[in-house]
């Protein structure tokens, strides 16, 4: 199921528990459009499928993710923004934002930049210690849907 993701591993265990990986240690686990359209593929089968009771996202590797994926910027002439990747950016987030099952993350690695973003996407966010997080701001309030409904640890 989902061999063709480029960014992520993805696979349904016995206890109907979603696991989703971030898979690219070796460059840290970046947040492009690869994992963008990935993450958008899993969620909306895992809410259309119904097949899970929560999906829990971890990372490989010695960081959760170094944040967004500037490989983008070089391929992309003078910096332009491609804005069909911006409205596709934001199906992402709110399909993940809207999904049935719970999602969990947990962060026993670094995350920095957009990774920390990503860590506002969860119902619950686990950190391994408050150190794990490179931000301006405590890991706690960047987690908007995590912290509306009380969930949120570290």
């Amino acid at each position: 199921m989902f061999e063709d993701c480029t960014t992520v591993r993805f696979h349904v265990d016995d206890d109907a528990v979603g696991h989703l990986v971030l898979a690219a240690p070796e460059r840290r686990n970046p947040l492009g459009w690869g994992f963008a359209g990935d993450l958008r593929s899993i969620a909306t089968w895992c809410d259309e499928v119904r097949a899970i009771r929560c999906l829990l996202i971890t990372a490989e590797g010695p960081w959760f993710s170094a944040g967004g994926d500037i490989s983008f910027f070089s391929e992309t002439s003078n910096l332009v923004v491609d804005t069909a990747g911006s409205t596709n950016d934001f199906h992402v987030v709110s399909k993940v934002l809207r999904m049935r099952a719970p999602v969990v993350i947990s962060v026993q690695r670094p995350a920095m930049g957009a990774g920390v973003s990503l860590l506002g996407l969860g119902d619950m966010c686990c950190a391994h210690s408050p150190r794990t997080s490179g931000s301006a701001t405590p890991v706690s309030a960047s987690l908007p849907k995590a912290a509306r409904r009380g969930r949120c640890h570290a």
